[in-house]
């Protein structure tokens, strides 16, 4: 879903990505950046799409996906649905109703129902926003 995404530098110093291998820290920021992902971190990507985009080999990508998920970094859903766990806290810098109605409509767009869910639980204030949102859009103020 291309548009502007940012990884944050002092990713380099944190212990977690410095104890994983070149190929796995290349998916993750992949993961974070690519034009499949979005601002929440919640998008569909196939693990042979992965592999193309990134030049890493599908054996690899397997061992380096189930590493970001033991980790709890990465969450991975049926019909090839990924959530970056903590991306929306590193990308989303507005509580405007413009981002909420936007991160709606990724919501939305999610057709896998525990991915919604996990995601939802995750970030509950933002989702209570949303729906704050939809109630009532002209008397939402949102800090």
């Amino acid at each position: 879903m291309g548009g502007y995404r940012s990884a944050l530098p002092d990713i380099w110093q944190k212990p977690w990505f410095e104890r994983l291998p070149y190929p796995t820290k290349l998916l993750f920021l992949y993961l974070f950046i690519s034009t499949t992902s979005n601002v929440i971190g919640l998008f569909q990507a196939s693990p042979r799409r992965i592999a193309m985009e990134t030049d890493i080999p599908l054996d690899l990508l397997e061992e380096g996906m189930n590493e970001l998920v033991k980790a709890g970094k990465v969450k991975t859903y049926t019909g090839d649905w990924i959530w970056v766990v903590n991306c929306a806290k590193h990308q989303v810098h507005t509580r405007s109703p413009q981002m909420l109605v936007h991160i709606s409509g990724l919501i939305e767009r999610c057709n896998n129902e525990q991915a919604r869910s996990d995601f939802s639980q995750h970030y509950k204030t933002l989702v209570e926003l949303i729906v704050k949102l939809k109630k009532t859009p002209s008397q939402v103020h949102v800090k």
